[in-house]
């Protein structure tokens, strides 16, 4: 599922030799026995041998599926500008990635992901005019937040459960929303795994 979601962030993650429990405790309700620095084996050996193949430099450098997203990012907002986009995934570490990325080149972000005092603050700046264009957001935005002034939604990865899925859309489809929620589904096609769950989605 890392892997799925954001190739550099993964690499990055293993690397720091750290699987952090939030990143799925917080936003999924996973059990988790493992303290915060404890990783499993799988992951042990995935940080060991992977920096000896790889960059998380060369890694990012092509990151294709994120290029596609900064390129649709680029005319949307040369397109509609003043727009509001909410962007969801379901790690930690794919977020903070597309933070960093994004704020690099030159996109309005802010991040709303568990563990968070603040979640309010964050939707109140999101909202403001004049604040962040893009809201980046973890499962715990898919409740309990109105974004009837945001039309587009991006699923940067999809949640294996389909409630999800249209909890995140009804956050943008409420009471006060004056335009059709566009939501666009960010695949590797060329994985057949993520064509799969999305039929799978789709079907159910």
């Amino acid at each position: 599922r890392m892997l799925t979601s954001s190739m550099p962030a993964a690499f990055r993650a293993w690397r720091k030799k750290r699987m952090r429990k939030s990143d799925f405790e917080d936003d999924l309700g996973y059990v988790n026995d493992r303290t915060e620095d404890e990783i499993g084996p799988l992951s042990e050996r995935l940080a060991h041998d992977l920096p000896s193949h790889f960059t998380f430099e060369s890694l990012a450098a092509n990151d294709s599926k994120y290029a596609r997203l900064k390129s649709k990012l680029g005319h949307f907002d040369e397109d509609h500008q003043g727009e509001k986009v909410v962007l969801f995934s379901t790690l930690q570490s794919t977020l903070q990635d597309l933070y960093d990325r994004l704020s690099l080149d030159g996109f309005s972000c802010v991040v709303l992901k568990g563990g968070m005092t603040n979640k309010d603050d964050v939707i109140r700046q999101f909202s403001n005019p004049d604040g962040p264009r893009i809201l980046l957001s973890s499962e715990v935005g898919g409740e309990g937040i109105d974004l009837q002034f945001c039309r587009v939604l991006i699923n940067y990865d999809l949640p294996w459960n389909p409630q999800r899925i249209e909890q995140r859309i009804g956050r943008c489809h409420r009471y006060g929303q004056k335009h059709d929620v566009v939501v666009i589904n960010f695949l590797h096609l060329a994985n057949a795994a993520d064509p799969r769950l999305y039929a799978l989605l789709h079907e159910n």
